[in-house]
């Protein structure tokens, strides 16, 4: 007799437990259905950029070594090249390594920015 009713009770709780699981689940999908809704308004993809081509000359180039991290910190080499526009503007610009590695002192030729960043130095 006492094992129908222990049986009955081990029912009832794997009930229960499942449809407290099935609650979860479901006000998840309602959650991600509401972020879905209210995310698809206010994104907004950004099709024009503000581009600036200018003719510069590369009048410095400079590398550098930082320490980036606490717990486990980790040099890393910045590489950096300054060009001034014909407007006598000086423009100072992070570049990639192979990027440095190509330019020297003096050479001229049209620089261009995509919202501030490089985006091509074509000699």
């Amino acid at each position: 007799m006492d094992f129908i009713v222990y049986f009955g009770l081990c029912v009832f709780a794997v009930i229960i437990f499942a449809y407290y699981i099935r609650c979860v689940i479901k006000q998840y999908k309602q959650s991600e259905n509401k972020k879905g809704m209210l995310g698809e308004e206010t994104k907004k993809i950004k099709t024009e950029f503000t581009t600036v081509k200018v003719k510069a000359e590369v009048i410095d180039l400079c590398c550098r070594t930082d320490m980036i991290g606490i717990k486990t910190p980790k040099a890393i080499e910045i590489y950096t090249v300054f060009f001034e526009t014909d407007g006598k503007e000086t423009i100072c610009i992070n570049v990639p390594k192979e990027m440095y590695e190509g330019l020297e002192k003096g050479q001229r030729g049209e620089l261009t920015l995509v919202e501030g960043e490089l985006y091509s130095f074509i000699i």
